[in-house]
């Protein structure tokens, strides 16, 4: 079974080829207050993205419907007065199969869900889930339990903090805070993924009170940790600014990114046997000054995981990527995608913001204090194979989903937008049974006679 993954990714690598090139900044928003981050999300249940901002000045967190699907976005929509803004992400807390909304607020320090209570983008008041933390920092949402819920992680800077909270009905009633470690000193950077292979996510957390990463073993699938295991450390002068989890290698296990802020190094740690064995510090850029941000994404829809970055250095802050060459985690130099910029740009994110099956970049600013993002004008390359006789049915799909083509389909891969696998389901008479997947909209990809066929299906 590897090796026929290894030979359906070197297909799939080979399929594609193009360069990504980014159109000028679009400005959604340029009155956000002090934005500290902004994601994208489909709020309001038309299958397409629209954009959630954070920040730390009162009144100003909301949200913004993509009004046509290809990018206009209409004027913001108050989500909640919320002071000291800090992360926010989005997910069904309460399983009635729309988005909610999660934020980490260090004024007051609490982390707050806020129900979306139509499906359609209208928001209840926030629901406390915490407020025993001292300089709240992030927010991430997993099923942690094993009982097919989201349950909630989160990181504080001045007590030392890496705690999650359990979801105990499935409807966003959450359990008294549990500590994953007694102390992970100055903690800031927080990743949830499965890092050793056993279907139980486990931990990722950064530390930089003694300027290390560390990973955490979910040991029994039930929210149970062990001891902190050290992944990666930096000298004394530099800090860890962030941390992501993707497959940068193409090996089919999750690997780490890491940020440092202050020695302006971008790097990934490769999981060497897929059992959370990491090994030494692969440099995609130390020259990068005071980067922010690490976000993977296939920007070039060659189906490997490319780097998103942005530095907070003025007046030369930058917005750009590195592109992984080879699909084995080989970094180029860096792309600009712009210079504008955007001063003191603090969160940047790769996604499907124009309905073109492409990962534009959406970015937001403090100083500017504005939500912008750039288009991804990526023209496909000569060897790319599209089929008008292939046909999947029906779309939105609840469960079994039908190929219809005058050709053998041979393999499939389910992405998110975010060019990230999934699952690679078995094809049974030309059928999938796609009733595993969250409610959203995916990428599948199929192998027929050698070629790679990209259709966008819609879960319910």
């Amino acid at each position: 079974m590897r090796f026929r993954r290894a030979i359906f990714l070197i297909i799939l690598l080979a399929s594609f080829s193009g360069f990504a090139q980014f159109a000028d900044r679009l400005v959604i928003d340029d009155n956000t207050g002090s934005v500290t981050m902004s994601i994208a999300a489909d709020l309001d249940g038309d299958q397409d993205q629209d954009i959630v901002a954070i920040s730390y000045t009162v009144g100003h967190f909301g949200w913004y419907e993509n009004l046509d699907g290809n990018g206009t976005f209409g004027e913001p929509n108050l989500i909640a007065p919320l002071s000291g803004g800090r992360h926010v992400i989005s997910c069904d807390i309460d399983g009635d199969d729309d988005l909610d909304l999660v934020a980490a607020s260090f004024d007051p320090d609490s982390i707050l869900w806020y129900e979306n209570t139509d499906g359609l983008g209208s928001f209840s008041g926030g629901n406390l889930v915490t407020d025993q933390l001292d300089l709240t920092q992030q927010v991430r949402a997993a099923d942690l339990d094993g009982d097919n819920d989201l349950d909630l992680v989160s990181t504080s800077r001045d007590d030392d903090k890496l705690a999650w909270y359990e979801n105990l009905d499935g409807q966003g009633n959450f359990g008294p805070q549990i500590l994953i470690s007694p102390s992970t000193p100055s903690t800031i950077g927080v990743a949830l993924a499965d890092l050793d292979g056993d279907d139980d996510i486990d931990v990722v957390a950064t530390a930089n009170g003694d300027k290390r990463v560390y990973w955490y073993e979910n040991l029994d699938g039930l929210g149970n940790f062990g001891d902190a295991i050290i992944v990666a450390e930096v000298p004394e002068f530099t800090g860890y600014q962030h941390v992501e989890v993707a497959d940068f290698d193409g090996d089919l296990d999750m690997d780490i990114l890491t940020v440092e802020f202050g020695g302006n190094t971008i790097a990934w740690h490769e999981n060497i046997d897929g059992q959370g064995n990491f090994g030494d510090k692969n440099i995609i850029s130390d020259s990068f000054l005071l980067p922010r941000m690490g976000y993977p994404a296939d920007l070039d829809r060659d189906g490997d995981m490319d780097v998103l970055t942005c530095s907070v250095e003025t007046p030369s802050s930058i917005v750009g990527w590195f592109e992984n060459t080879d699909g084995l985690g080989t970094f180029g130099s860096l792309n600009i995608i712009s210079e504008e910029v955007e001063q003191s740009p603090r969160s940047v994110f790769g996604v499907d913001l124009d309905g073109d099956s492409d990962n534009d970049v959406l970015t937001s600013s403090i100083q500017q204090q504005t939500v912008s993002w750039y288009e991804n004008l990526h023209t496909l390359g000569n060897d790319d194979f599209q089929s008008d006789d292939l046909f999947i049915h029906p779309n939105p799909v609840y469960d079994l989903l039908l190929i219809t083509s005058p050709m053998e389909v041979a393999q499939a891969a389910i992405y998110d937008l975010g060019g990230r696998l999934i699952d690679e389901p078995e094809v049974v008479e030309n059928q999938i049974d796609v009733s595993f997947l969250s409610s959203g909209v995916y990428l599948l990809k199929v192998e027929v006679e050698g070629n790679i066929i990209t259709k966008k299906i819609i879960k319910y």
